[in-house]
């Protein structure tokens, strides 16, 4: 594959943190596993910051490697396999390839709300919750926010404040207030995508 410059920097920058920002359909899928079949399979010369700190290549369960949904958690890995294989292909009597073989199905490869949930739950103890929680379903929390909408809105009414019936007059219904809460919903789910919602 050809990599722009912006790509190359990306897959051999090592030694420090980085960060990339890129748009959709940029390669960066691509440039990701590239970087780090750099250092689970030694594609460069020993010494290079991208490997190990004493240059030598890194076992593929030694990393984490989070993403954002389940089908990008399982491209990468499918994209990283295909890359170890091809590399055994080349040279099948190379060790360290057959091992990262074996290794790819317990590396970490996964999604960041599956990553937080096994720490959660490897350490439930320290953070004081019940071993036996759950995730709610998207179906629960639908339920859940309806109940606690209606709830809000119903302390409103009582409350009867200037601001509250200025909004609803101006956005609300004469027949009900699906209108105000699908409002509601709609800029709560919003603010959700910022870093501190409630000060959005």
């Amino acid at each position: 594959m050809q990599w722009t410059k912006e790509q190359e920097q990306v897959i051999h920058l090592g030694g420090r943190n980085i960060l990339v920002s890129a748009a959709a359909g940029s390669g960066k899928t691509a440039t990701l596993v590239e970087r780090i079949i750099e250092r689970v399979v030694g594609t460069r010369e020993a010494g290079q910051p991208n490997k190990g700190e004493d240059g030598a290549p890194v076992d593929i369960d030694r990393l984490l490697i989070v993403t954002f949904t389940r089908a990008a958690a399982a491209e990468m890995r499918e994209r990283i396999g295909a890359a170890i294989e091809e590399r055994r292909v080349q040279q099948p009597e190379n060790k360290h390839l057959q091992r990262q073989a074996m290794l790819l199905h317990s590396a970490q490869i996964t999604t960041i709300d599956s990553f937080c949930l096994s720490v959660i739950r490897e350490h439930f103890h320290v953070i004081d919750i019940d071993p036996g929680f759950r995730i709610a379903e998207e179906g629960e929390l639908k339920l859940l926010k309806q109940d606690v909408l209606e709830d809000l809105l119903e302390e409103c009414y009582e409350e009867r404040t200037e601001g509250f019936l200025e909004f609803v007059e101006k956005l609300g219904s004469v027949r009900n207030d699906r209108k105000l809460e699908e409002l509601i919903l709609q800029l709560y789910e919003y603010s959700r995508s910022y870093p501190q919602p409630e000060k959005w």
